[in-house]
Order: C-alpha cells, then sequence, then structure tokens
C-alpha cells in the first residue's frame, strides 16, 4: 500500500478464488439438456396428497390438466424446477402429510438422470389465504410484523 501511494500504482487485481459449489453448479448445468433447464424454469401444482399414489379424483385432474397422474411422474417427465401447494389440490391435509408428500417428490426429483431437489412453496398470506393450518404453526402475518415496527 505504501509503494503504490507513493508510485501511483496498486497492486494486482486477483480474481475470487472459483468455489467447490461454483464448479459442482456448471457441471450439474452443463449435463442438463435443454429440455430440463427449461423445465427448472417453472413451478407447476399438482393435485393429490401423495406423489406417487393419490386418490383417482386427483389422478383423473391431473391428467386431464397436465397429462400426468402423479406429483412423481410431473417431476419425472417435465424436469419442473418446483411445486407449489394448494389446499384445494389436496396437497395441505396436515404436517405429517405434507412431509410424506415433500419426500417423495424430492425422491423423484433425486431419481432423474440430473439429479436437482425441487423447490417446494405455497402460497401463505394469513388471514384470508392460509394454505397450511393447524397443527403447524401459525405465524404473524405481514402487517402484524409492520405493526411492530421491529
Amino acid at each position: 500500500a505504501a509503494a503504490a501511494a507513493v508510485t501511483g500504482t496498486s497492486a494486482p487485481a486477483q480474481a475470487a478464488p472459483e468455489r467447490y459449489d461454483d464448479r459442482e453448479l456448471r457441471r450439474i448445468v452443463d449435463r442438463m439438456s435443454l429440455e430440463e433447464k427449461v423445465g427448472q424454469l417453472f413451478v407447476m401444482r399438482v393435485y393429490g396428497h401423495s406423489a406417487t399414489a393419490p386418490d383417482q379424483a386427483d389422478v383423473d385432474a391431473n391428467l386431464a390438466e397436465i397429462g400426468v397422474r402423479t406429483a412423481a411422474e410431473l417431476v419425472a417427465r417435465y424436469h419442473v424446477g418446483g411445486i407449489i401447494y394448494f389446499s384445494w389440490a389436496h396437497n395441505t391435509r396436515d404436517p405429517r402429510q405434507i412431509a410424506d408428500l415433500s419426500n417423495g417428490i424430492q425422491r423423484a426429483a433425486l431419481a432423474r438422470p440430473n439429479p436437482v431437489p425441487v423447490l417446494i412453496s405455497t402460497d401463505q398470506e394469513h388471514g384470508i389465504v392460509c394454505r397450511v393450518g393447524e397443527p403447524a404453526t401459525l405465524l404473524p402475518g405481514a402487517m402484524a410484523l409492520g405493526a411492530g415496527r421491529s
């Protein structure tokens, strides 16, 4: 630093070291087909309480709307990057069922030729929109958090 101040030059910039995670991610993406990469851009919804054994009405709805029977088939066929849960799609009965559904979806994702976990999400706004109810912990909504001013 003293030399830089005296001579008006600075030390050469050094590139940030490449992390292992970066290399691994590049390797995974490089192996993916275009269809797999495009699929990763989509978050879909699917009917059913189970990734592999939903009720027949949910199978029928899935076949009519997305051309697959189950959440596991959706993940395998379309390579989706995420699945969003809705109570009206029978995804959110109780915490144990949600865990089983989520685990089944992740098993399907990790069984793909290029195993990439699926983002699991829900639209949990509270008030009128509350997709996951009791006995799950209900956290305060945005308005209540804002009113706390902290």
